[in-house]
């Protein structure tokens, strides 16, 4: 008895041509050489054998002897065997191909994601840079804001105090040219009073 891989291989077909022509194409015909152990299916030779040659018109002309089966054999059969086994090779490359595209595609996918991670992962990078660097400049802005701001009060209370300053001066001190005009009063004043005492004597 063989497994249906190990009689699959020794058709030349693949494992799902032969689980189709088991179970479906010539599950009548294949029934005796058919067996189920531990849930696994097996044929034995002579199944592999009728397989091997065509087991068309079995119902009809049960097969004993392969030889008598080769020899017998419809031409009608044999190209619908070959028939069915181009479409089982077909259908074999068909799916080996999907396979590859599907592993080429699965590690492009891959391959794109990695780049993507590598990319966002600079992107991340270059958004921290950034940040500190305006941390760094927000704090160097606040300072100048403080110092301009500190620098701005002292030059009002300097102002304040100058004012000031200038407010007492100009209460006690005239400009020069008012003492000059109030000496020149004095002076008239003075020569009046003492031409009028003349006038008097």
């Amino acid at each position: 008895m063989k497994t249906i891989k190990e009689a699959a291989g020794e058709l030349n077909i693949s494992t799902q041509a032969l689980y189709k022509k088991i179970n479906k194409t010539y599950k009548n015909e294949l029934a005796p050489y058919v067996q189920v152990q531990h849930n696994q299916k097996l044929i034995d030779q002579e199944g592999i054998e009728l397989l091997k040659n065509g087991v068309a018109n079995l119902q009809l002309q049960p097969i004993v002897d392969v030889a008598d089966l080769q020899s017998n054999k419809p031409k009608s059969f044999q190209r619908c065997e070959s028939t069915e086994n181009t479409v089982a090779n077909l259908q074999a490359s068909v799916s080996e191909e999907i396979a590859n595209l599907k592993n080429e595609l699965i590690e492009r996918v891959k391959k794109e994601n990695e780049n993507l991670f590598a990319e966002v992962q600079g992107l991340k990078k270059e958004l921290t840079a950034e940040r500190e660097h305006n941390r760094v400049q927000a704090e160097r802005f606040a300072d100048i804001s403080e110092k301009l701001a500190e620098l701005t009060r002292n030059s009002q209370v300097l102002l304040k105090q100058e004012q000031d300053k200038n407010t007492r001066l100009l209460s006690d001190e005239r400009p020069p040219n008012e003492l000059e005009s109030d000496t020149q009063e004095t002076k008239k004043s003075l020569w009046q009073k003492l031409f009028k005492a003349k006038k008097i004597r």
